[in-house]
């Protein structure tokens, strides 16, 4: 029976990396039930979903896609979180802001971004990304925002002309002489 059961994760394992340009991979010492709950129920806010899957299997399946993950990275009880590369940031996101990873409880052990292994520094730093609509944001501000310092610009010297014509005529017209003709 063991083997239809690790037969079936390594098959679900299998077709979820498949599809899955992000992945990140955390152990789950010493957390309660109660605590991964919580976890579990943040990361589906965001709907995604934490397998904690046996090592071995893991290992076996990211090895049949050509990616090496060091063996200590398989210590312990490890979870894994799989989806499109937003998906990684966003359960990166997640689990480093947690104040279990402060406690010891919850740790990064390594990620996977596009078919490239990350370690647990290259995760944190894959966190500290903004989502895909703030960054939108930011490039539609600096497109937008040039467009319209050009318009003040180019318009700020015929308004000046203009006003200092006015200024002139309000004055009534008295100042340097105009040349004879």
């Amino acid at each position: 029976m063991p083997n239809v059961v690790n037969s079936l994760l390594v098959r679900e394992l299998d077709a979820s990396l498949e599809k899955a340009d992000g992945m990140v991979l955390c152990s789950l010492a010493g957390m309660t039930v109660s605590e991964t709950e919580g976890l579990r129920r943040k990361l589906a806010d965001q709907g995604l979903r934490l397998r904690v899957v046996r090592n071995r299997l893991v290992r076996r399946v990211l090895e049949k896609h050509g990616l090496t993950v060091e063996t200590s990275v398989f210590q312990g009880t490890v979870a894994v979180v799989t989806g499109s590369s937003e998906d990684a940031i966003h359960a990166a996101k997640i689990v480093t802001g947690s104040d279990l990873i402060k406690s010891g409880k919850l740790g990064l052990r390594a990620g996977m971004l596009e078919k490239r292994v990350l370690g647990p520094s290259d995760v944190r730093a894959m966190a500290s990304i903004p989502d895909r609509k703030t960054l939108q944001a930011q490039l539609l501000g600096c497109l937008s925002g040039s467009a319209q310092r050009l318009a003040t610009v180019l318009s700020a010297t015929p308004s000046a002309t203009a006003r200092v014509i006015q200024a002139h005529v309000d004055s009534g017209g008295q100042g340097a002489a105009a040349p004879a003709a």
